[in-house]
């Protein structure tokens, strides 16, 4: 037997455990395990060839990682198999079996060597399963800190800010003839209003983990329905018609969702109306917002542009008209008979034209 190039003894495979629990546990991403795997037990065994290969659907083993001294590459190949090959197991990745393999023609392989071999394999897997579970460990204190977070901003400060307009708003209804001041408070009300917007979008973003931009203009606007029904106290019927996974250019998401939260507070606050409908319909060309509510109309707000609602104090309804504008929409106001008389919001944009 040639013992030039055998395996590393005992205490030799014992400190390569040490080796790859340490880097293991120090929170590795899988592959740099893998890599460190191969890399170390090449450097300890002296052996030809060492890979890593995971296991397809049909059971077949592709090799993954390696460490060589050969030339060429068995990457994405079948994993090597023969005399001269130790194999030993070191559990699953995402439902993959994985296996590790030494290779070397130089020597032949006896039993001692290959049971420190599959210890040595063995305590790898058990320690590569409790740096998963101690992953698991750390995101589930992570996602709970963030839920606790996402909570105190929607249960606290949302709840204030909201309150805070709506002072506001009772005070600016109250200065009359004041022109400068109505202004003012509705720089100020704006500004409250985006402030609301980006906590919302950070208290998703904290629940979920998951950016806005991954979402559908549906999945978007069921998150704004159901914030719109706990934070204004009125029961929201939602409804998507259309396409959903049709693409919405992001600004124009961000322009139908600050519709919808304008219309259904403009709701809560100037009507004594608990229920609204919105009615979202996407095809090709168009996105048709309607925001139906008990309650009449003032007419001449129905017919009135930017310039003359603005005068009026009608700064929300001026902003949907100009959101609309953008995009060669409209936005008007519309009675709609019955008893109780009911007040229809329909507005409209193109989605033929992009901005920035």
């Amino acid at each position: 037997m040639n013992t030039e190039n055998a395996p590393a003894t005992g205490s030799g495979w014992r400190g390569a455990t040490a080796q790859i629990t340490r880097f293991i546990l120090a929170g590795r991403e899988t592959n740099e395990v893998l890599g460190e795997i191969t890399r170390v037990v090449f450097d300890q065994s002296g052996a030809d060839l060492v890979t890593v290969s995971f296991a397809d659907a049909k059971g077949q083993d592709t090799v993954e990682v390696e460490s060589s001294r050969r030339g060429g590459s068995l990457l994405g190949r079948p994993a090597p198999i023969g005399d001269h090959v130790m194999t030993a197991s070191l559990g699953a990745d995402q439902g993959h079996n994985m296996t590790l393999s030494v290779v070397n023609p130089e020597f032949e392989i006896d039993s001692e060597q290959y049971e420190q071999f599959l210890w040595f394999a063995d305590q790898v897997r058990i320690t590569i399963e409790l740096g998963a579970a101690q992953r698991k460990a750390e995101q589930l204190l992570i996602l709970e800190d963030r839920d606790r977070i996402a909570r105190d901003l929607h249960d606290v400060v949302i709840q204030r800010l909201f309150g805070a307009g709506m002072q506001l708003d009772s005070v600016q209804r109250s200065l009359g003839e004041d022109h400068e001041n109505k202004v003012k408070i509705d720089n100020i009300l704006s500004e409250l209003d985006t402030t609301i917007k980006d906590i919302r979008s950070t208290i998703f973003a904290l629940r979920s983990g998951t950016k806005d931009e991954a979402l559908t203009l549906n999945d978007r606007l069921k998150i704004l329905v159901v914030e719109l029904s706990e934070t204004l106290g009125l029961e929201v019927d939602y409804k998507f018609q259309g396409l959903e996974q049709q693409e919405v250019g992001g600004q124009l998401t961000e322009d139908v969702l600050a519709v919808v939260r304008e219309a259904t507070t403009n709701v809560a606050k100037h009507t004594q109306s608990d229920y609204v409908q919105v009615v979202v319909r996407v095809d090709e060309e168009e996105i048709i917002l309607s925001v139906i509510n008990e309650g009449g109309i003032d007419t001449p707000l129905a017919k009135a542009n930017c310039a003359e609602l603005e005068s009026n104090g009608h700064s929300g309804f001026s902003n949907m008209l100009r959101r609309a504008e953008r995009y060669s929409g409209s936005s008007r106001l519309a009675a709609i008979g019955g008893d109780p008389p009911r007040t229809r919001l329909n507005w409209n944009a193109s989605m033929l034209v992009r901005v920035d």
